[in-house]
């Protein structure tokens, strides 16, 4: 019952910030080009299967047993990715005026720092998501580089805001240091991902030893 109390308040405020923080850009389309857009769609979507999945668990079973939790194989990366898009935005974002600012905005991407890694720490299953599954994770961040520069080439006027032509300003595709900041990127979604790989793998015991003594 508490981790599907949790999970609805989690989604209310998932839903209470992302509106005006989509409206704020010039268009849907230019808001879906951004990461932490994106990134807070797939967790307002996980977080439904989650509320529909924990409802279903409570009318079969009652208030006893283990909550319904998500896939973590695809759970986990989608938690990294969100915590990781909350911290661009208050790191590379938001200083440099290019993404919207407010108290909305704020909480759109307190959430998507809060609101994953509360559902990670809590409830969450653990240790069951191998470390090289944090390489298949890659999969989207090259992705998103891909279409980041392919967008730049074929609507070279379009501005995601406040004439910034890319959703994480420092990934400049045609800057002088782009390789640099792209093996930057990686190397933080992989470190995060691991990292919370690591954690998990922690929490759940999976790395305790256990010492039989005989009487």
């Amino acid at each position: 019952m508490a981790a599907l109390l949790l999970r609805v308040i989690i989604f209310v405020l998932y839903l209470v910030s992302f509106g005006p923080y989509f409206s704020s850009f010039d268009g849907a389309w230019v808001a879906l080009c951004n990461f932490n857009v994106e990134m807070m769609l797939a967790m307002i979507i996980l977080t439904g299967f989650e509320i529909v999945f924990n409802f279903i668990d409570l009318i079969r079973h009652g208030i006893r047993g283990v909550a319904a939790g998500p896939y973590m194989p695809i759970a986990l990366p989608l938690t990294s990715f969100a915590v990781l898009s909350g911290i661009f935005y208050f790191t590379s974002q938001l200083p440099v005026g290019a993404a919207p600012s407010g108290t909305m905005a704020v909480m759109f991407n307190v959430m998507l720092i809060v609101g994953p890694l509360f559902d990670f720490f809590l409830i969450d299953e653990k240790g069951t998501v191998p470390f090289f599954s944090v390489l298949m994770w890659q999969i989207y961040p090259i992705l998103f580089h891909i279409f980041g520069y392919l967008r730049t080439v074929i609507w070279p006027s379009t501005a995601i805001y406040n004439d910034y032509m890319y959703s994480l300003p420092f990934l400049n595709y045609f800057g002088a240091n782009i390789v640099g900041y792209s093996v930057m990127f990686f190397a933080l979604t992989l470190g995060l991902g691991s990292l919370l790989v690591l954690i998990g793998n922690l929490l759940s015991g999976k790395y305790r030893t256990y010492n039989f003594r005989r009487d």
